[in-house]
Formats: structure tokens, sequence, C-alpha cells
């Protein structure tokens, strides 16, 4: 399962292999890239504060480790898939033969890998589908004592 083993290795990332809580990696705490997570956010409406009062803070903004990894997640996905379309149209290539600039087997290879790229996202759609299609099947979770159902 992608989704168990991804979660394993990032988990010991970014809580030092579990010595201390969960934070963002510094690569992608500048400015620029927490605004752009903040403006995903209120674009996106990926803010959860359902609970808020009840729950006794447990919300979800652009501040909470949370939704920065949810929208790192996107944000890198985004960049890979530009990338390699970026590669197929122009035909990139590393011969110093060709006669043409942009390189059709150059075209192919990144073309291929955007179609598997494809196809690997739509994979992990299919088992975040199979997790939440699982919700009923957790253990059973109550209303806090003070509280109406």
């Amino acid at each position: 399962m992608p989704i168990q083993r991804s979660k394993k290795i990032v988990d010991e990332l970014v809580t030092a292999k579990g010595t201390k809580a969960a934070d963002t990696p510094a690569l992608f705490q500048t400015h620029e890239f927490l605004s752009e997570i903040e403006q995903r956010t209120k674009d996106m409406g990926t803010y959860c504060y359902d609970y808020l009062a009840t729950c006794e803070g447990t919300g979800y903004d652009h501040r909470e480790h949370l939704v920065q990894m949810w929208h790192i997640g996107l944000i890198v996905a985004e960049y890979a898939a530009g990338l390699m379309a970026d590669k197929a149209r122009i035909g990139h290539c590393h011969s110093t033969r060709k006669t043409n600039q942009c390189c059709l087997k150059g075209r192919l290879l990144h073309l291929k890998m955007l179609v598997q790229f494809n196809a690997e996202l739509g994979k992990l759609i299919e088992e975040i589908k199979a997790l939440e299609d699982d919700a009923p099947n957790w253990p059973k979770a109550d209303n806090h004592p003070d509280e109406k159902p």
C-alpha cells in the first residue's frame, strides 16, 4: 500500500524519526511557498474549523502542518507534471548529433513519462477512495459526554 509506505517515510522525515512533533520541512518554509499555501487554502477552501470549539482547538488552516503538506503534495505533483510537459513540448534531449533542437524521441520519452505519472496519480486517487470507503469499518467513535449527537 503506497500511502502507508509513503506516510512512514515522510513521517520519519518530518518528526526526525519520532523525536519531535511533525513539522513542515524547512525547504518549504519560505515566505513565497507559505504565501502560496495560504492563498490556495483560501481559494480551494481547504481549511477545516467544523469542530474547533467542540474539540478544543482541533482545526486546520494554512498554518497547520497537515494542510501545508496537503498543498505541498499538490504543488510538487503540479511541478512534476509541468516539467514533463515542458520537456515533451520542446523535445528535450542531450544528443550533440541532433539537427533539430526539438527531438522526437525526447518528446515521446517525456510524454510517456507524463502519461505514466497521470496513471500513478489515478492509482493514488483510487487508494484514497478505498480509505474513504473503509470509514464504516473504523473503530467506533462517540460524541463528547456534554454533546448532543
